[in-house]
């Protein structure tokens, strides 16, 4: 997809076009991208504000609780006098990834690798740690440590990372 940065859609292909009228959490009104919940409006805003020449990607947590997610990949873009937004969608509900081995590549252990491998795949860290079979203390930990070993703050962040490593 291609919006304004105020959302207007500009320019959508057929699977865009069937995201929007069977995606529970993100649609179109007037001809503007919506979302279901309003913090996820703004949260999306204020994500776009940030947004620079460089690829970004943002997480939509699923309102189901399922641990699934939307992840939207974005980069600015001129449209001749005006600023645009192209916008890559990725559902992870009902898939599971295969990645490459990065923990070695990224200095990260096992389990912090596993532990946000999960993460990108739409988990809490909550959700995570019970998969695992950690407290949520230890998976917390392993998220603090792993994200300083990558340099990174945020979840959004983390993705764009370690999503080269990802093969499907």
């Amino acid at each position: 997809m291609i919006v304004t940065p105020s959302l207007h859609l500009l320019w959508s292909n057929e699977e865009g076009q069937r995201l929007l009228h069977v995606d529970p959490d993100l649609g179109e009104v007037g001809g503007r991208l919506s979302f279901a919940q309003r913090t996820s409006l703004f949260a999306f805003t204020a994500f776009l504000e940030d947004l620079n020449d460089e690829p970004k990607a943002w997480v939509l947590a699923r309102r189901d609780g399922g641990g699934d997610c939307l992840i939207i990949r974005a980069v600015n873009i001129a449209l001749g006098d005006a600023d645009a937004i192209i916008l890559a969608f990725s559902d992870t509900a009902g898939s599971r990834r295969l990645w490459a081995d990065f923990g070695p590549a990224l200095d990260l252990t096992s389990a912090e690798t596993t532990l946000l491998k999960r993460l990108v795949d739409g988990a809490t860290v909550t959700e995570a740690a019970r998969d695992l079979g950690v407290s949520l203390e230890t998976a917390r930990t392993h998220v603090k440590r792993a994200y300083a070993k990558l340099g990174v703050s945020s979840r959004e962040e983390m993705f764009a990372k370690i999503s080269p490593f990802r093969l499907s």
